[in-house]
This record gives structure tokens, sequence and C-alpha cells, in this order.
């Protein structure tokens, strides 16, 4: 298993396996698998593109990209001090294998490197236990719930806030 920043050339592969998440798991993303799946490779490209602050790791087995994670810092004077992890994603052949929590801890190694991060967040569906269950155990606390935060084919999901505390 390979844990690497993904760059312009695995545009291809990171769309697959967006669009794969996506559609498999439609209530853990606010991204929609229709609108995406209508998107140029370019956008697909430009969302992984690295810089220091903003970037995507992936999980390669035998080259095959199997998971991804993505951060980014918040943006603006007063908010340059948290940094945020979205669209987190382990294909199902690799579940239950430690890739998400290899994949968190390269996003938590490189955003405790960043000058000023104190904190990263993120959210999750409430009823993900899985997911709520690694983010946990990786130290982030559950700092409130959203309600009716996402709504999925007519059915609305509560949303937990998690942070984990870097300083």
């Amino acid at each position: 298993m390979e844990i690497r920043l993904l760059t312009r050339g695995d545009a291809e592969s990171f769309r697959t396996l967006r669009l794969a998440a996506l559609k498999e798991c439609p209530a853990a993303f606010t991204a929609d698998y229709a609108a995406n799946r209508q998107r140029p490779l370019s956008h697909f490209a430009a969302q992984i593109q690295s810089l220091p602050d903003n970037f995507v790791v992936g999980a390669f087995e035998e080259r095959a990209l199997g998971g991804v994670a993505g951060f980014y810092r918040s943006e603006g004077p007063k908010l340059r001090h948290k940094g945020n992890i979205w669209s987190m994603y382990v294909a199902p052949d690799l579940r239950r294998g430690g890739v998400g929590r290899k994949l968190l801890q390269e996003i938590i190694a490189r955003a405790r490197t960043l000058e000023d991060i104190v904190q990263v967040h993120l959210s999750v569906i409430a009823d993900n236990l899985a997911a709520r269950t690694l983010y946990v155990s990786s130290g982030f606390e559950i700092v409130g719930r959203e309600p009716r935060a996402v709504k999925v084919d007519g059915a609305f999901l509560d949303e937990d806030r998690l942070v984990l505390r870097l300083r």
C-alpha cells in the first residue's frame, strides 16, 4: 500500500474513484453523482492540484487508486488556523484493512507541518458509525451535531462536526 499526494497525472483515477464514491454512498457526501458525472476531467484535475495547504492524498494498491482524502486550510486571516478534511473514501474491497486510518494519519501528519494550523475539522453523517469510530479513535472529538444537514432522496440526515486539536 502506497500513500502519496495525488497529482494531475492521477486525475482520471481520481475521477473514477470519486464517481464510484458518490454513486455508492450518496449520503456520505454533499456532492452529487449526477452533477459530477457531467463534469470534465479538468474539474477533477483542479480538485487534486497540490498546494502546501490544499491537497488530496491517495492510497494505491498495486498502482490502482483505492482510497482518497482531501485537506484544505480555511481562508481568511481569522480562519487560517483551521484545516478541513473533505471527501474521505475507501473502496469497498479495501475497507477494514487500515487504509482509511493510513489516509487519515497522512493528512494529520501533513497538517501538523503547516504553520499556524492548530486544529483540523471534518463532518460525518451521524449514522455512519464506521467512519465516526475511525475519527474518534484517531483523536477527533465530536463537538456538535447539525440536524437535517443533508437531504438525500427526500430523507434528512444529521451530520456530526468533529475537531482534532493539534496544538
